[in-house]
C-alpha cells in the first residue's frame, strides 16, 4: 500500500494515471554480516518492497528468510533475491556468473512478466561483467538490475567502456538520474566514515519508468548504519 501511495503522488505530478502495476524495489548490500540482521529485517518489513536484491547476503539468506514473514527467496550463495510470494510467481532463476543472479517473475494479478538481475561488480571487474548482463537481457522484456557496482556512475566525466556503468547504459537507465523524483545522497558509507562514493544502483530498461528513487538513510531499530552500504529504493512502473 505504501508503494502505491508514493507512486500515486508522483503519477499525479506527471499526469499519468495511477497504476496497480508499480513495483517497489530495494537494493542492499549486507557486507556478509548478520550483526544488524534484526534491523535489516525491520527495514524490509517497514519498507514493504515487492522485491529486494541483497548482495553479500550471509548464510545464503537462510537466517534473514526465517525473519521475513510473507517473503520467499531465490539465488546462489551470497547473491539473494527476496520477493513477496503472495504477489509474485517465480518462473525461473539462474546464475549469470559467480556474482550475478537472474530471476524471472510474473505478477500474479496481471500476469505481466519481468526479469531481475542481482549483482556485485567489483573494482577489478571491467566492462565484460556488465556485458554478460546485457547478453542475458531479453530485448523486449522489462528488466531491472539491483546491485553493488564499485565504479563511478556513467556521467559526463566518465565515458570509458572499462566502466561497467557505461556499458549498462547501452540498454538500461540509472534510477538515480532517470527517475521522476530522485535522491542523490551518496549510498556507500564505510560504517559512516566514508562519504561521497556511489556504490549502489538500481537500473531499469525502456519498458519501465522509475517514479521515486531514494536512499534509505534513516535508522531502523535505532541502528544508523545497517552495513557499510545504505539501502536504496525505487518505485518502478510499466510504461504501458
Amino acid at each position: 500500500m505504501k508503494s502505491l501511495l508514493i507512486a500515486g503522488l508522483f503519477a499525479a505530478l506527471s499526469g499519468n494515471p495511477i497504476s496497480t502495476e508499480d513495483i517497489n524495489v530495494i537494493s542492499f548490500n549486507m557486507d556478509n554480516s548478520e550483526k544488524n540482521i534484526e534491523a535489516v529485517s525491520e527495514m524490509i518489513t517497514s519498507e514493504n518492497p515487492l522485491i529486494i536484491g541483497i548482495q553479500e547476503c550471509p548464510n545464503q539468506g537462510k537466517t534473514l528468510k526465517e525473519k521475513l514473514v510473507g517473503y520467499e527467496s531465490t539465488g546462489e550463495g551470497s547473491c539473494q533475491i527476496f520477493y513477496l510470494k503472495d504477489a509474485l510467481v517465480l518462473e525461473k532463476g539462474k546464475s549469470i556468473n559467480e556474482k550475478t543472479y537472474k530471476a524471472s517473475f510474473r505478477l500474479q494479478k496481471s500476469g505481466r512478466q519481468f526479469d531481475v538481475f542481482n549483482t556485485v561488480i567489483g573494482k577489478a571487474d571491467k566492462g565484460e561483467a556488465a556485458q554478460q548482463i546485457l547478453d542475458a537481457t531479453q530485448k523486449d522484456k522489462a528488466s531491472l538490475i539491483l546491485g553493488t557496482i564499485s565504479h563511478t556512475p556513467a556521467g559526463t566525466f566518465d565515458k570509458n567502456r572499462s566502466n561497467p556503468n557505461v556499458v549498462l547504459c547501452d540498454t538500461y537507465s540509472d534510477g538515480a538520474y532517470a527517475s521522476i523524483s530522485t535522491d542523490l545522497t551518496p549510498t556507500y558509507h564505510r560504517y559512516g566514515e566514508r562519504k561521497g562514493s556511489v556504490r549502489d544502483y538500481i537500473y531499469y530498461t525502456k519498458q519501465l519508468l522509475g517514479m521515486h528513487y531514494k536512499v534509505l538513510s534513516k535508522p531502523y531499530l535505532d541502528v544508523k548504519y545497517l552495513s557499510d552500504h545504505y539501502p536504496i529504493r525505487d518505485v518502478v512502473r510499466f510504461k504501458n
